[in-house]
């Protein structure tokens, strides 16, 4: 079980990586005369809740969460659950190089469930 959840957890934090990879790229390169024009221009919000999420990541990662001004309502939550589940899938992988509990398994599943939960389901019900 070990051997599969740091493969999963690998492969996460690879995928979150070169998400915050193209995202920086983005952010810190001159776009100004480049528009990335969305599939769902011009739709109404309720048809097209993803609308501004990459305008808005790389807002936050340019002028950080609290000079930002949101196009999406829910980029921060979304944002906020990419950073953490970032961060938690490098850290759970190096320390459970020394905790095989699966206490520590099941919290950290529970935790992230909980999270994107959070992070989504108001984006996807809305």
């Amino acid at each position: 079980m070990k051997r599969e959840y740091v493969l999963i957890n690998s492969i996460f934090a690879a995928l979150l990586a070169i998400l915050f990879g193209y995202i920086s790229i983005l952010a810190f390169t001159d776009i100004s005369g480049i528009h990335i024009r969305s599939s769902c221009e011009g739709m109404p919000i309720q048809y097209c809740r993803s609308r501004g999420l990459t305008r808005d990541f790389i807002s936050i990662m340019q002028k950080g969460y609290s000079q930002t001004i949101y196009i999406n309502p829910y980029s921060q939550r979304i944002f906020t659950f990419f950073i953490y589940a970032f961060v938690t899938r490098i850290l759970s992988t190096i320390v459970l190089q020394w905790f095989t509990s699966k206490k520590v398994f099941i919290l950290d599943i529970t935790v992230l469930t909980l999270l994107f939960a959070y992070a989504f389901f108001p984006l996807l019900l809305g």
